[in-house]
């Protein structure tokens, strides 16, 4: 059960006193995947990294790029580092021409959106920094996003078009979710009742940035 719920976060492992909490990496190989990028089942792909890692990126590239074509959309997702500006410039030219949709994705403080309302503030001036930098693409934010997240973009003047093009809730949507995996003894997403009222749930997320249905379907 435990496994079930855990998310990867880490925030658990240091707290343990008796250190028995251990992880187990599950490394994911792309070329497991491509034959779902060639037949347009997968149309959106997001890369992973981290400042400074400028082989590996480059390595992974040279395995990526000849699918790209395929593609719609391309998110880059990183977290704040020493030189990581310098890094996404550096991205940005390994990755160019570029004919899908390209997002930035700012992991400010990630998998902390569900600690505080303060967590938002760190992916925000990240996302600031992104945005500085005149990076072709869209800036989304990712990591220590939560119910304040939009509220704090749109008193600082920095929801798009100009500005922050999208939000990303990870375990913030996790944490609003969880009650739905009580509701029913059997997984919720296939019970209709619970999966409707998890929609609308979820829908609240999306909402303050774009309009959309709210379903109200009782459940009990």
């Amino acid at each position: 059960m435990l496994r079930n719920r855990c998310y990867g976060c880490g925030r658990c492992l240091p707290l343990c006193p008796l250190d028995l909490i251990t992880t187990d990496e599950q490394p994911a190989v792309f070329e497991d995947i491509t034959p779902s990028i060639a037949d347009g089942t997968i149309q959106a792909l997001e890369i992973h990294t981290q400042p400074q890692r400028y082989r590996a990126f480059a390595e992974l590239w040279q395995r990526v790029h000849p699918w790209v074509r395929y593609l719609q959309v391309l998110a880059i997702s990183c977290p704040q580092g020493e030189g990581v500006i310098d890094y996404l410039r550096w991205i940005n030219s390994q990755i160019q021409p570029l004919e899908c949709v390209l997002i930035w994705q700012a992991d400010g403080r990630p998998m902390s959106g569900d600690i505080g309302d303060g967590a938002t503030r760190a992916t925000i001036q990240f996302g600031q920094a992104i945005l500085g930098a005149n990076l072709p693409g869209f800036v989304q934010l990712a990591g220590g996003t939560n119910g304040h997240t939009v509220a704090k973009l749109r008193a600082m003047g920095l929801l798009a078009p100009q500005g922050i093009a999208g939000v990303a809730y990870g375990s913030y949507a996790r944490k609003r979710l969880a009650p739905f995996h009580a509701i029913a003894d059997q997984p919720w997403q296939t019970v209709p009742a619970v999966l409707a009222a998890a929609v609308a749930e979820a829908a609240t997320l999306v909402s303050p940035l774009k309009s959309v249905p709210s379903p109200s379907v009782p459940y009990g």
